[in-house]
């Protein structure tokens, strides 16, 4: 919500800004390039707030399918760790775990977004980042 509240601020400020520069107001241009570079300073810390809560979110859900893995691996009977083979075993708690990350990363979070859109689902007009109606 901070970066969509960040980009709204930024588009009001440009519009002030540019509408005074254009009537003649050369003083408008100092306070116009200090709230963009402050508004960029905000976008840039939840782009990476944004980022970190993801790559964690990711190595909690590694940890917690690879001891998954590991702990259905132990309760197996003996016909069933003979079916469990070491390439089946490495390959589901490796490229499996691996497959998870981009969903984790973005459409995850997208789902924490969409309620709070006031466009209609499937629009296409809005995104973690932004929201046009």
């Amino acid at each position: 919500m901070a970066t969509a509240a960040a980009v709204i601020a930024q588009a009001q400020v440009l519009a002030d800004g540019i509408s005074r520069l254009v009537d003649g107001d050369a003083d408008a241009l100092g306070p116009l390039v200090v709230a963009l570079v402050v508004i960029g300073v905000v976008r840039g810390i939840a782009r990476w707030a944004t980022d970190r809560s993801a790559t964690a979110a990711v190595i909690a859900t590694r940890r917690d399918v690879t001891e998954g893995i590991v702990a259905k691996l132990d309760a197996l009977d003996e016909p069933g760790r003979a079916a469990a083979t070491p390439s089946t075993v490495t390959s589901l708690a490796t490229t499996g775990v691996d497959a998870l990350e981009p969903w984790i990363r973005s459409y995850a979070p997208a789902l924490g977004w969409r309620p709070s859109c006031p466009s209609p689902p499937g629009c296409g007009s809005c995104s973690p980042t932004s929201c046009r109606r």
